[in-house]
Formats: C-alpha cells, sequence, structure tokens
C-alpha cells in the first residue's frame, strides 16, 4: 500500500510540474505578446505625434529659424524629439541655405553642415519634391512644407526601441523597426520572433514592427522549484523501482532457494534438471545424477541442538557446490538429503570416482569454527544413477538413484550405482 501511494504521488508530483510549467509558460508567452503590442503602438503614438509636431511647425513659423527653435523645444513623454533637424525657405527649398540643429540643441547654419555629420538624411528630405524612402540611415524622415519654411526631421529607430522597452519593462528584449508594409498586421511568428505590426498615419505605408525572441524562458526561482519537484518525484519512483525490483528478488529467491542453504530447493532442481536431462538426450551427451543422504544428522541435532544440525548442513551444502563445476547442478532435496546433476559423465567409472571424492569431502570432521560444537562429523551414503543407463528423464535417474542410495545406507557402503532392467532400475550386484 505504501509504495502503491509513492507511485501515485510521484506520479501527480510529475503531472503538476509539467501543468505548472505549461502554464507559466502561456501566461509568459501572453505577457510577451501584450508588451510587443504595447510597444509598437507606443513607438506607433510617438511617430504620429512627431508628425503632428513637424506638420505644425511648418504650417505657424515665418522663417526657418524659428521653425528649428520650435521643433527642438517640443518634448514627447519626457523626452526630446532627438535625431538631427532642418529647416528651409520654401521658396527655393533646393538651393536654399539650411537651418539645423543636432539633439543637443546647436544651430549649425549654412556651409558649417559640411562639417557636421548626421545631417545627409534630413537635407536628402528637404532638397527632394517629395519622400519616397522614408527611413534613410537607420532614422525615419518626416518632412513637410508649409507657407514659408520646409521642415524635415529625422528620428532615430534605435531611440524608438529604447523607448519602447523603457515603456514596457521588457527587460531589452523587445526590438522596434520601421518597415514598409501593406498595413497592420496581429502578433505572429515569423522564424524565432514574434511580431506585432502597427500602421503610421504620418507616414502612410510604413509600419512599426515591435519584436521579441519567441522561446520562453521561466524565472530563476521558477524553474529552480520546478526542477527540485521533478526530481523529487522522479527519486520517488525510482525507490518505488528499486523496491519493487528486490521484493521482486526477493520473492523469487525465496521461491527457488532453500533459505538454509541458499542453494536450489527442490521444486528448482526439478525445473532445472528436467532441462538439463532433456539437453543431454537430444545432445547424446552423458549425464550423472547422485543423490547424497546424511547419515548420523538425527543424533547430532538430538545431542547438540538444531543450531549444530543448521550448520552441518550449511556446511555439506557449500563443500559439495565448491567440489563441482559451475555448470553442475546441486540442490537440497529435503531434510538431510542433496541431490547433484554433474554433466557429461557417461560410465561408471568416472561416475564411482566423482562419488567416492565428495563422500570423503562430506565425511571430513567440521573445523571448530564450522559449528559451536567442535569435531562434529556425520557420514554419507550416495545413489547413482547414469541417463541412459539407468533411465531416460529426469523422474527414472531419481527413482534409480534413490534406490540406490538406500541400498547403500543398508550395506553400510559410501556409495552404490544402480542398475537397469527392463523399465526399472534395480540395484548392481556388486
Amino acid at each position: 500500500m505504501i509504495r502503491l501511494i509513492s507511485v501515485f504521488l510521484g506520479m501527480g508530483l510529475i503531472v503538476a510540474v509539467v501543468a505548472v510549467y505549461v502554464s507559466r509558460t502561456a501566461e509568459l508567452s501572453r505577457e510577451r505578446d501584450l508588451r510587443i503590442e504595447t510597444a509598437a503602438d507606443l513607438a506607433v503614438i510617438e511617430l504620429d505625434a512627431i508628425a503632428g509636431v513637424v506638420d505644425a511647425a511648418a504650417g505657424f513659423s515665418a522663417a526657418p529659424e524659428r521653425a528649428v527653435a520650435a521643433l527642438t523645444s517640443q518634448s514627447l513623454g519626457g523626452q526630446s524629439l532627438g535625431g538631427e533637424v532642418c529647416a528651409v525657405s520654401s521658396a527655393d527649398t533646393a538651393g536654399a541655405e539650411a537651418v539645423c540643429a543636432s539633439t543637443d540643441g546647436e544651430i549649425v547654419i549654412g556651409s558649417a553642415l559640411d562639417a557636421e555629420p548626421g545631417f545627409a538624411a534630413v537635407l536628402a528630405a528637404l532638397s527632394a519634391e517629395d519622400v519616397p524612402d522614408r527611413v534613410v540611415d537607420g532614422a525615419l524622415v518626416f518632412r513637410s512644407v508649409g507657407p514659408d519654411v520646409a521642415v524635415a526631421v529625422a528620428v532615430p529607430i534605435e531611440q524608438l526601441a529604447l523607448s519602447a522597452q523603457f515603456s514596457t519593462a521588457s527587460g531589452g528584449q523587445i526590438s522596434i523597426d520601421v518597415v514598409e508594409d501593406g498595413g497592420p498586421r496581429t502578433v505572429t511568428t515569423v522564424g524565432d520572433r514574434r511580431e506585432a505590426s502597427r500602421a503610421l498615419s504620418g507616414a502612410p505605408g510604413w509600419v512599426i514592427v515591435g519584436s521579441a525572441p519567441k522561446a520562453i524562458e521561466l524565472a530563476p526561482a521558477d524553474r529552480t522549484g520546478l526542477a527540485l519537484l521533478f526530481t523529487q518525484a522522479v527519486l520517488l519512483l525510482l525507490l518505488c523501482g528499486i523496491t519493487l525490483v528486490g521484493d521482486r528478488r526477493h520473492l523469487v529467491e525465496r521461491a527457488s532457494l532453500d533459505p538454509l542453504t541458499r542453494l536450489p530447493n527442490r521444486g528448482e532442481f526439478e525445473r532445472r534438471g528436467r532441462t538439463l536431462v532433456e539437453t543431454a538426450v537430444r545432445g547424446g551427451e552423458g549425464v550423472c545424477l547422485m543423490l547424497v543422504d546424511l547419515d548420523g544428522f538425527k543424533s547430532i541435532n538430538d545431542n547438540h541442538g538444531h543450531h549444530a544440525g543448521d550448520e552441518i548442513l550449511k556446511v555439506v551444502g557449500m563443500r559439495l557446490r565448491n567440489a563441482v563445476r559451475g555448470y553442475d547442478l546441486v540442490a537440497r532435496w529435503g531434510g538431510d538429503e542433496f541431490v547433484i546433476v554433474l554433466q557429461g559423465i557417461d560410465n561408471e567409472v568416472f561416475a564411482t570416482s566423482r562419488a567416492a571424492g565428495l563422500a570423503a569431502l562430506v565425511t571430513e570432521p567440521l573445523r571448530s569454527d564450522d559449528v559451536a560444537a567442535p569435531r562434529l562429523q556425520v557420514g554419507v551414503s550416495v545413489g547413482i544413477a547414469l541417463l541412459g543407463a539407468h533411465g531416460e528423464s529426469l523422474t527414472e535417474l531419481v527413482e534409480a538413484a534413490d534406490a540406490a542410495m538406500y541400498e547403500a545406507k543398508r550395506a553400510g557402503e559410501p556409495y552404490r550405482v544402480a542398475a537397469y532392467a527392463g523399465s526399472r532400475a534395480v540395484l548392481d550386484p556388486a
């Protein structure tokens, strides 16, 4: 139940993190689009106001000097017009002497203009009959011709971008540009940016474009919080997975291993042993099955306690496992009996030699550090059955070895080989 609750909690945290991330990024996207539209609107308002001021200065000024003075004294939103301002007599705009002023308010007249950079766009606008190209050298040029003077003002586009960023508190991410276009557009995605366009009434055919990166980044605090929650959810699920694997492994071990000797139990032996025998039959290979029974084990339990008996079973199981090859099978058959399947042995000479060695190994006295009571010793009776000679299946081999083991016990011998006659195993008369 605890694991199930932990899984639901972990999955819930992941869903919550994803939901918060999606919701927050959607909210930030809406805020970004609103800032883009606001920045474009502010730039349009500012530029249309400048166009109106330029028209007013041209219409009501009697001399170029007064028009320039009037324009340089104007401000919008607390900021000066910026850029360069020039005016000439409207009677002869092509050859008249220009009066200009820069952002610092210094008046420049006539030939002194050659030494002042930045006035080229304004002077070009004054000398033209119209202004077909409004954007010159990164500035938007406004021109108006009044009864007495012609006026031109160049507003740097950089100033518009800075004004928009300051007004929308966008952190410097919104950029402003002036492009020639057919009309306003809604907020759209262009490449890797989001854009909003607004038409200029003071400069027909031109629009203001506000743009910002399309990608949305959460604030560092939000990213850190979501990352911590996601990490906790993953760790919780990982912990559940580890415990589930551990429990599954424990269940498998309980189902397949003897808890005392850690050898395969009877059920696992029958499953694996059947596979070994069937494989050997198909491949024409030899198999030797030995059933090992401990003699005198009950007296050790009675005289020294079950703890000593358990230690003997563990030591005997370890000795048998260490005495065979890695691909051979040793299992606890039950009680004080063990069963062994040796692959590749197909004759009695090798089988009895291996049985004698195993019997000698099992009957060696246990060292004092093996059990609580020192120098304990058990006898052994081993029944031997060979594939083909004593049976064609695991069941027949076990029955033949069991009969041979009981005959060896009755005869007081360490081992006995079964013999095969007809359909059942009989004892070797030797």
